[in-house]
């Protein structure tokens, strides 16, 4: 008998523990159009607005794994035309010239990795100052994205960057 009460007393622990877990997993709640909360996770997701795009690398993407395959040959740097820096909304554009363009095969992807500048004053603490997002040749050569600094937690201000697409309209 003690130990059938053991056992529901545990079990009722580990219930009690996981509902909320789960249950916080599955909302996000937005703040306002600036900001979003991951709720549960601990992570906060706000555009970084200032930032300075200062390198961007195009890396092929191989059509029969869909991953990024840096090779010498066919990667490269983009020439970025004039400094790109996120408007307030984290949002920038980036134009790939004809000749590199040209260089992309038909209806392939692409992962193209941002070298980044956070704004000045900008606290966060970071391993690496790159982004990567996978494109596709059809939708370009020039790309509307959103630039994202992720923190961690409330409770320190490590975090990463993130480079989403923005829908073509």
């Amino acid at each position: 008998m003690k130990i059938k009460k053991q056992k529901l007393v545990f079990l009722l622990v580990i219930f009690s523990l996981l509902t909320p877990l789960a249950m916080a997993q599955e909302k996000t709640k937005a703040k306002t159009g600036e900001e979003m909360e991951i709720v549960g996770l601990g992570f906060e997701k706000k555009p970084l607005s200032g930032a300075e795009i200062i390198k961007a690398t195009v890396i092929p993407v191989n059509p029969n794994s869909g991953l990024a395959s840096p090779n010498e040959k066919t990667q490269f740097e983009v020439k970025l035309k004039s400094r790109i820096i996120t408007n307030s909304q984290g949002e920038f554009v980036i134009e790939i010239p004809d000749d590199q363009f040209n260089r992309i095969p038909e209806g392939a992807a692409f992962e193209l990795t941002l070298k980044i500048k956070p704004p000045e004053g900008h606290v966060g603490i970071y391993a690496r100052d790159e982004a990567k997002t996978k494109l596709n040749k059809q939708q370009g050569p020039k790309y509307t994205l959103v630039l994202f600094w992720i923190q961690e937690s409330t409770r320190t201000n490590k975090g990463t960057f993130a480079v989403s697409s923005k829908a073509q309209t």
